[in-house]
């Protein structure tokens, strides 16, 4: 796996370093992955998530919340079950393979109760530092029927413009460093856009979320947060 900054490895590093600590046997380390949970779900602003039956998130999260930073997991199928924080009741749940070494994405997103959990690898170790480029995904969790059209911009330069169906997730793309401009339209009730500048060697990830009846703080916007930083 290429080399990543603090940011991206400190919550696995906890848990490898936990199973690290040598005794007299030299205990080899124990096999752990990195996962991010986010909560894009418009009606659900008090969620947690468990995997393997164990609490993985501390506190609820938020609509357009997520938990902060790759988390250390253990590695094989697992079920990853995204719950109501105050009744625990289960909202959706979804089994993934998790590898050693790798990181890994999970979106609870939907709306009135219909439900479901996107997990996805992350792909960060085929990435390539390089200076002047930043790498942007995106993934449509506007619970609409329609399918909406996501355009990308670099310094006024066209990057990407394609339909992406509700829960469709992007791989991670290089663009230069600088202002990205990111629009979706389905040319009625789905209408969003933001400006925002990325760093070269970072990685982020653009959320598109929101109820698309809604004018309040539910409503259909854009969302970034930062995954880390290549070396």
């Amino acid at each position: 796996m290429k080399k990543m900054n603090w940011l991206l490895c400190l919550a696995v590093a906890v848990i490898v370093m936990q199973s690290c600590m040598k005794n007299n046997n030299d205990t080899p380390a124990t096999p752990v992955a990195g996962l991010m949970a986010f909560n894009l779900a418009p009606d659900k602003n008090q969620v947690g998530f468990e995997i393997g039956g164990n609490r993985f998130t501390n506190q609820p999260l938020a609509f357009l919340s997520y938990n902060g930073l790759y988390t250390g997991v253990f590695t094989g199928t697992r079920t990853l079950t995204a719950f109501d924080f105050g009744s625990y009741n289960t909202i959706a749940n979804a089994s993934n393979t998790y590898e050693d070494g790798k990181y890994y994405s999970a979106f609870l997103i939907g709306a009135n109760n219909n439900y479901r959990t996107v997990v996805v690898a992350d792909g960060l170790d085929s990435l390539e530092g390089v200076a002047g480029k930043a790498y942007i995904r995106y993934i449509n969790a506007i619970p609409d029927s329609t399918t909406p059209t996501v355009t990308v911009t670099a310094n006024e330069a066209p990057v990407n413009s394609a339909a992406l169906a509700y829960g469709g997730i992007t791989d991670f793309m290089a663009v230069n460093a600088g202002e990205i401009t990111i629009s979706t339209s389905n040319g009625s009730n789905v209408n969003t856009n933001r400006t925002f500048a990325v760093t070269d060697k970072k990685i982020y990830t653009i959320l598109l979320a929101g109820n698309p009846a809604s004018t309040g703080a539910d409503s259909v916007q854009t969302r970034y947060i930062e995954n880390g930083t290549l070396q």
